[in-house]
């Protein structure tokens, strides 16, 4: 099929009307009345219906107009990633990211992609990883950065880093001078948790239950919304919290917090970058992907 007469066909829907489609094109009538011809005999089947009261869709003409605007957007983006590729002179870069890899990791990865890029806008939206994937998922993002990979066909998900969860407690706290934790000292100590739809959380339940332990024995003090807030909590109390090492790794290196491993408990998981599966990211978009592929920093040992 020639491109053009899809481009015709497009505008004749969009404008109701084969001689504004005409002028809008620039283009005769005849012309354009031709090209419509050539475009039924190799679809098989009549697109539209004349009548004294205009033209309409045909059953065929509207299947075929869902498919002729999808060709008519990858071609523009087609179009767009041209002009973008030669040193992405324009662009803009949406994405959404979990607390963890919001707050502690993609603004120093930002930055930097920033610096290389400047024409490209970039903003950054924290949630939790369950609001992260909603967004993607109803296209209000491009790009999420997750600590929990879900079932769900309409998203793709790309482990990008690792990480691990850790207990950590106030300096000096009990538990402050031991090695490491049993996973039935937990159900002892005071906890301050995340909410729930957070990866943190998630990770650690998992682990609780593949270990034969009940998340509901767990003496929980206070669920808070965000790492910040959980270590003000554990700072200003006796309590203990079980924490991405990323998001403690300053505190622990000045002495606020000590982190201790729980033995027992697998906590290990993956930073997700997720997408539309079929969607279209733009130039801006896969490039910061490379990039980040590039640039992946080193998860804390403690």
């Amino acid at each position: 099929m020639n491109f053009q007469h899809i481009k015709a066909f497009c505008t004749i829907v969009a404008e109701g009307s084969f001689s504004r489609a005409a002028e809008i094109l620039h283009l005769t009538q005849p012309t354009i009345s031709a090209q419509i011809q050539i475009l039924e005999k190799a679809a098989g089947a009549r697109l539209f219906e004349r009548s004294a009261q205009g033209i309409s869709l045909t059953q065929a003409g509207r299947t075929f107009h869902t498919y002729a605007t999808q060709m008519l957007e990858l071609s523009t983006r087609a179009t767009q990633a041209m002009e973008q590729l030669q040193g992405l002179a324009r662009g803009e870069l949406t994405l959404a990211a979990s607390s963890v890899p919001g707050h502690y990791i993609l603004p120093r990865l930002l930055a930097a992609f920033k610096a290389q890029w400047p024409a490209v806008q970039v903003r950054l939206s924290v949630s939790n990883s369950q609001a992260v994937r909603a967004g993607v998922r109803d296209n209000a993002f491009e790009l999420g950065m997750v600590g929990e990979r879900a079932r769900d066909d309409r998203l793709t998900f790309d482990p990008v880093m690792e990480d691990h969860l850790v207990l950590v407690v106030r300096a000096d706290h009990s538990l402050a001078a031991t090695g490491q934790v049993d996973p039935l000292q937990l159900f002892d100590l005071p906890l301050v948790i995340r909410e729930l739809g957070s990866g943190t959380r998630s990770t650690l339940e998992r682990a609780m239950q593949r270990a034969g332990l009940s998340p509901e024995r767990l003496k929980v003090m206070l669920e808070l919304g965000s790492a910040e807030a959980v270590k003000a909590a554990v700072l200003a109390t006796d309590w203990g919290a079980i924490l991405s090492a990323w998001s403690v790794a300053d505190d622990v290196r000045v002495g606020r917090l000590v982190a201790r491993p729980i033995h027992g408990l697998d906590l290990h998981r993956s930073f997700y970058l997720v997408w539309r599966t079929h969607g279209y990211l733009s130039v801006a978009s896969e490039q910061f992907i490379r990039f980040l592929r590039a640039h992946q920093p080193v998860r804390p040992e403690i």
